[in-house]
């Protein structure tokens, strides 16, 4: 991140290939099923170290919507199904991009989302 790029400390530091400095937990993975399913207090214990966890779940889970959409597999399409209702607005908004970029094999998700968009505005 830009705090790490700009600090004088880190001019002169070499990588390593000391496995220590490798997350313990993730091993800088995320599982987007996970990601999904869990609270914000399990994403604290198990992301909470990560160095893009600052910024939250709702962004991970913006930015796993769109790796769903471009997967363009069925259990991607389920998920981002389960998902469709999810509490932040942002996430709710690319579920929904996503989920239509499914509609050439599902045209159906063109009227569930439209269905869904009437709901949350009662």
């Amino acid at each position: 991140d830009i705090c790490q790029l700009v600090c004088p400390h880190n001019k002169s530091v070499h990588l390593t290939e000391d496995k220590s400095y490798l997350p313990e937990k993730t091993l800088g993975l995320v599982d987007i099923e996970e990601l999904f399913n869990m609270s914000k207090s399990e994403f604290q214990e198990k992301y909470g170290n990560m160095t893009g966890a600052w910024r939250g779940k709702n962004v991970l889970l913006r930015n796993s919507a769109i790796a769903l959409a471009n997967m363009k597999n069925e259990k991607a399409y389920d998920l981002l199904l389960k998902n469709i209702d999810n509490n932040s607005k942002i996430v709710r908004e690319y579920v929904n991009w996503a989920l239509l970029s499914y509609k050439e094999k599902h045209p159906e998700v063109v009227d569930i989302i439209n269905e869904r968009t009437i709901q949350m505005q009662f």
